[in-house]
């Protein structure tokens, strides 16, 4: 049987294809806070929302400038080797230097990281 087990936030933990018995025991003693699902899906494509397997999609966002916003909650934003938690779903980027910026957005599991690139 194809399987995929997946956490309380939606994140897919691991997925295959065994017996029920087997997946029945890696629920008990491997992976207690999961559920399951039948099917055989990836967490680097999918996730599960409201126990429905879902693409992952980019992280949906509008770029004005400097500004990002629209940004789902909470968003990870990645640059200059720095990483920022946002929970306001907007953020004023700031640059040392005029230039390009490559900004990577984060907001798993229901979405894929997102490079934006930024004129500072």
């Amino acid at each position: 049987m194809n399987f995929t087990l997946y956490d309380t936030t939606g994140a897919i933990r691991i997925h295959g294809q065994a017996p029920r018995e087997s997946i029945d025991l890696m629920l008990i003693d491997d992976y207690p806070d999961c559920a399951w699902l039948e099917g055989d899906y990836s967490a680097d494509t999918h996730c599960v929302v409201d126990g429905q397997v879902t693409p992952r999609t980019p992280v949906p966002h509008r770029l004005d400038g400097a500004q990002l916003s629209g940004l789902p909650s909470p968003c990870e934003v990645h640059f200059g080797g720095a990483t920022y938690r946002i929970d306001g779903g907007s953020v004023d980027l700031a640059f040392d230097a005029v230039g390009t910026y490559r900004v990577v957005l984060r907001s798993a599991p229901r979405h894929l990281d997102t490079t934006v690139e930024v004129q500072g």
